[in-house]
Protein backbone atom coordinates (compact mmCIF):
# COMPACT_ATOMS: atom_id res chain seq x y z
CA UNK A 1 0.00 0.00 0.00
CA UNK A 2 3.01 2.30 0.49
CA UNK A 3 3.81 2.11 -3.24
CA UNK A 4 0.19 2.88 -3.92
CA UNK A 5 0.41 6.08 -1.84
CA UNK A 6 3.58 7.17 -3.66
CA UNK A 7 1.89 6.60 -7.02
CA UNK A 8 -1.15 8.60 -5.88
CA UNK A 9 1.09 11.48 -4.85
CA UNK A 10 2.64 11.46 -8.33
CA UNK A 11 -0.81 11.40 -9.93
CA UNK A 12 -2.04 14.23 -7.67
CA UNK A 13 1.04 16.33 -8.43
CA UNK A 14 0.71 15.82 -12.17
CA UNK A 15 -3.00 16.62 -12.07
CA UNK A 16 -2.26 19.83 -10.16
CA UNK A 17 0.22 20.87 -12.85
CA UNK A 18 -2.33 19.97 -15.53
CA UNK A 19 -4.94 22.22 -13.98
CA UNK A 20 -2.65 25.27 -13.70
CA UNK A 21 -3.48 27.84 -16.35
CA UNK A 22 0.10 29.08 -16.77
CA UNK A 23 1.41 25.69 -17.89
CA UNK A 24 -1.14 25.23 -20.65
CA UNK A 25 -1.20 21.51 -19.90
CA UNK A 26 1.33 18.73 -19.67
CA UNK A 27 3.81 17.46 -22.14
CA UNK A 28 2.77 14.15 -23.62
CA UNK A 29 5.35 12.11 -21.68
CA UNK A 30 4.16 13.57 -18.37
CA UNK A 31 0.52 12.88 -19.25
CA UNK A 32 1.35 9.28 -20.14
CA UNK A 33 3.27 8.90 -16.87
CA UNK A 34 0.30 10.21 -14.92
CA UNK A 35 -2.14 7.83 -16.63
CA UNK A 36 0.21 4.86 -16.13
CA UNK A 37 0.59 5.69 -12.44
CA UNK A 38 -3.17 6.12 -12.06
CA UNK A 39 -3.78 2.83 -13.90
CA UNK A 40 -1.39 1.06 -11.51
CA UNK A 41 -3.25 2.48 -8.51
CA UNK A 42 -6.68 1.62 -9.93
CA UNK A 43 -5.59 -1.94 -10.67
CA UNK A 44 -4.25 -2.36 -7.13
CA UNK A 45 -7.60 -1.20 -5.74
CA UNK A 46 -9.74 -3.47 -7.94
CA UNK A 47 -10.40 -7.16 -7.31
CA UNK A 48 -7.84 -9.36 -9.07
CA UNK A 49 -10.48 -10.72 -11.47
CA UNK A 50 -11.08 -7.21 -12.83
CA UNK A 51 -7.61 -5.69 -12.66
CA UNK A 52 -6.25 -7.21 -15.90
CA UNK A 53 -9.44 -6.46 -17.83
CA UNK A 54 -9.49 -2.69 -17.19
CA UNK A 55 -7.49 0.22 -18.58
CA UNK A 56 -7.47 3.86 -17.52
CA UNK A 57 -8.27 6.15 -20.43
CA UNK A 58 -7.87 9.36 -18.45
CA UNK A 59 -9.29 11.68 -15.87
CA UNK A 60 -10.97 14.97 -16.65
CA UNK A 61 -12.79 17.36 -14.30
CA UNK A 62 -12.92 14.73 -11.57
CA UNK A 63 -14.30 12.01 -13.83
CA UNK A 64 -12.25 8.84 -14.19
CA UNK A 65 -12.73 7.09 -17.54
CA UNK A 66 -12.12 3.35 -17.49
CA UNK A 67 -12.12 1.02 -20.50
CA UNK A 68 -13.28 -2.56 -19.95
CA UNK A 69 -12.39 -5.31 -22.40
CA UNK A 70 -15.82 -6.94 -22.26
CA UNK A 71 -19.36 -5.92 -21.38
CA UNK A 72 -19.41 -8.36 -18.45
CA UNK A 73 -16.24 -6.76 -17.07
CA UNK A 74 -17.85 -3.34 -17.52
CA UNK A 75 -20.94 -4.46 -15.58
CA UNK A 76 -18.82 -5.81 -12.71
CA UNK A 77 -16.72 -2.63 -12.76
CA UNK A 78 -19.82 -0.45 -12.53
CA UNK A 79 -20.85 -2.43 -9.44
CA UNK A 80 -17.41 -1.75 -7.93
CA UNK A 81 -17.38 1.96 -8.85
CA UNK A 82 -18.71 3.25 -5.50
CA UNK A 83 -16.07 1.31 -3.55
CA UNK A 84 -13.41 2.41 -6.04
CA UNK A 85 -14.37 6.07 -5.57
CA UNK A 86 -14.10 5.64 -1.79
CA UNK A 87 -10.71 3.92 -2.07
CA UNK A 88 -9.39 6.63 -4.40
CA UNK A 89 -10.56 9.29 -1.92
CA UNK A 90 -8.68 7.48 0.86
CA UNK A 91 -5.60 7.60 -1.39
CA UNK A 92 -6.04 11.38 -1.71
CA UNK A 93 -7.35 11.60 -5.26
CA UNK A 94 -10.45 13.73 -5.74
CA UNK A 95 -12.48 11.70 -8.24
CA UNK A 96 -16.18 12.51 -8.28
CA UNK A 97 -17.37 9.98 -10.83
CA UNK A 98 -16.29 6.82 -12.62
CA UNK A 99 -17.34 6.33 -16.21
CA UNK A 100 -16.97 2.88 -17.75
CA UNK A 101 -16.85 2.16 -21.47
CA UNK A 102 -16.45 -1.14 -23.29
CA UNK A 103 -13.52 -1.41 -25.70
CA UNK A 104 -14.51 -1.70 -29.36
CA UNK A 105 -12.00 -4.48 -29.93
CA UNK A 106 -9.74 -6.48 -27.72
CA UNK A 107 -6.82 -4.57 -26.28
CA UNK A 108 -3.92 -4.61 -28.79
CA UNK A 109 -1.34 -5.53 -26.15
CA UNK A 110 -3.04 -8.68 -24.94
CA UNK A 111 -1.67 -12.01 -26.12
CA UNK A 112 -5.12 -13.29 -27.10
CA UNK A 113 -6.12 -10.10 -28.94
CA UNK A 114 -5.90 -11.58 -32.43
CA UNK A 115 -8.45 -14.25 -33.21
CA UNK A 116 -6.87 -17.33 -34.75
CA UNK A 117 -7.52 -17.87 -38.42
CA UNK A 118 -10.08 -20.64 -38.87
CA UNK A 119 -8.96 -23.87 -40.50
CA UNK A 120 -9.86 -24.17 -44.18
CA UNK A 121 -12.79 -26.35 -45.12
CA UNK A 122 -12.18 -29.83 -46.48
CA UNK A 123 -11.65 -29.69 -50.27
CA UNK A 124 -14.79 -31.74 -50.98
CA UNK A 125 -16.94 -29.43 -48.81
CA UNK A 126 -15.45 -26.35 -50.41
CA UNK A 127 -16.08 -27.75 -53.91
CA UNK A 128 -19.75 -28.48 -53.06
CA UNK A 129 -20.30 -25.00 -51.66
CA UNK A 130 -18.77 -23.36 -54.75
CA UNK A 131 -20.97 -25.52 -57.00
CA UNK A 132 -24.00 -24.53 -54.93
CA UNK A 133 -23.07 -20.85 -55.21
CA UNK A 134 -23.13 -21.09 -59.03
CA UNK A 135 -26.77 -22.22 -58.93
CA UNK A 136 -28.00 -19.56 -56.49
CA UNK A 137 -29.72 -16.67 -58.31
CA UNK A 138 -29.57 -14.21 -55.40
CA UNK A 139 -26.24 -12.30 -55.61
CA UNK A 140 -26.00 -11.61 -51.84
CA UNK A 141 -26.61 -15.22 -50.94
CA UNK A 142 -24.15 -16.32 -53.65
CA UNK A 143 -21.46 -14.05 -52.16
CA UNK A 144 -22.15 -15.40 -48.67
CA UNK A 145 -21.82 -19.00 -49.82
CA UNK A 146 -18.55 -18.20 -51.62
CA UNK A 147 -17.26 -16.45 -48.49
CA UNK A 148 -18.16 -19.53 -46.46
CA UNK A 149 -16.39 -21.77 -48.98
CA UNK A 150 -13.23 -19.68 -48.61
CA UNK A 151 -13.11 -19.69 -44.79
CA UNK A 152 -9.49 -20.02 -43.72
CA UNK A 153 -8.14 -19.43 -47.24
CA UNK A 154 -8.24 -15.64 -47.47
CA UNK A 155 -5.86 -13.26 -45.71
CA UNK A 156 -7.22 -11.75 -42.48
CA UNK A 157 -9.18 -8.58 -43.10
CA UNK A 158 -9.94 -9.35 -46.75
CA UNK A 159 -13.65 -9.24 -47.39
CA UNK A 160 -13.77 -9.19 -51.16
CA UNK A 161 -15.48 -12.22 -52.64
CA UNK A 162 -15.78 -12.21 -56.42
CA UNK A 163 -19.27 -12.81 -57.84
Amino acid sequence: MVGCLADMRLVSTVLEVLNREETGGLRLAEAISAIEALEKVVRELLPAALADEVFVAGIHHGQLLLIALTSSTAARLRLESTRLLQDLAVQGLDVKDVRVRVAADRHPYRADAAAPMPAPLAPAVRKRLLALAKDVPDPLLRRSIKRLANVGRKPAGSRHVPD
